[in-house]
């Protein structure tokens, strides 16, 4: 699959929900939410025009002045959930970016997150609210899951790994990403089958069969390190 540039973030969902699943609620209760949510956000965006401000959010990855974190952007409908935002920012004295609006009720429970520069990569794994609610009337595997390097100083770049590789199936063991916003990760794949991977701009190729130790993943500008049965290993994306 080719690696395509994206400044904003795709819901990948592991298997497409049941009709049911997508049952909307009234349109009253959306207009409503729809104003409330418009004035969170507009509250928000004047209280942090001019510096990342996550008061009244959840942190959920540091690194230095870079982070990652989630912010209410609408009421509880008192069926699913309130909605959450995903913004992130590289320094305090700038604007946060808004990289990903979940839906209602939904808030990552899954964190792996990595920083380089003004890059994030990370992997964020949680169940959906709505498929939840209506796995009783047959709606199937509710999980839900993020895979994304992103520009946090809201420049274009990163990469995205979708769910139609099989390749993407459980969160990393271990995550990097370059100076460049390339990452490479330790899939886990079995018990016994960790092998390296790596997304840049010749697309997805494996790095190394494995398994390897998650542990010795490692960074330096381009070049990737890793350690597999105790020999040494490196390789350059770009």
């Amino acid at each position: 699959m080719a690696v395509t540039p994206n400044t904003t973030l795709k819901l990948v969902p592991r298997r497409l929900l049941g009709a049911l699943a997508l049952i909307l609620v009234g349109t009253v209760a959306v207009g409503e939410s729809d104003a409330w949510s418009a004035g969170a956000r507009a509250s928000f965006a004047r209280s942090a025009r001019h510096r990342c401000v996550p008061v009244k959010s959840e942190v959920i990855a540091r690194h230095g002045a870079s982070l990652l974190f989630i912010h209410r952007t609408g009421p509880s409908d008192y069926k699913y959930g309130a909605p959450h935002a995903l913004y992130g920012c590289r320094s305090a004295h700038q604007a946060p970016t808004l990289l990903f609006d979940f839906e209602d009720g939904d808030r990552p429970e899954i964190v792996i997150a990595a920083f380089n520069g003004s890059y994030a990569a990370f992997f964020l794994g949680w169940q959906s609210s709505t498929c939840s609610f209506y796995e009783s009337a047959g709606a199937i595997d509710c999980s839900q899951s993020l895979f994304e390097s992103v520009n946090l100083g809201g420049a274009r770049g990163g990469v995205s790994v979708t769910n139609e590789d099989p390749n993407f199936t459980e969160p990393p063991s271990a995550l990097v990403v370059t100076h460049a916003g390339w990452i490479a990760w330790a899939a886990r794949l079995s018990r016994t089958s960790q092998p390296l991977l790596a997304r840049d701009s010749r697309g997805e190729r494996t790095l190394d069969a494995g398994p390897i130790d998650a542990r010795s993943l490692r960074v330096s500008g381009k070049n990737v390190r890793w350690s597999d049965a105790g020999v040494a290993h490196s390789a350059v994306l770009g």
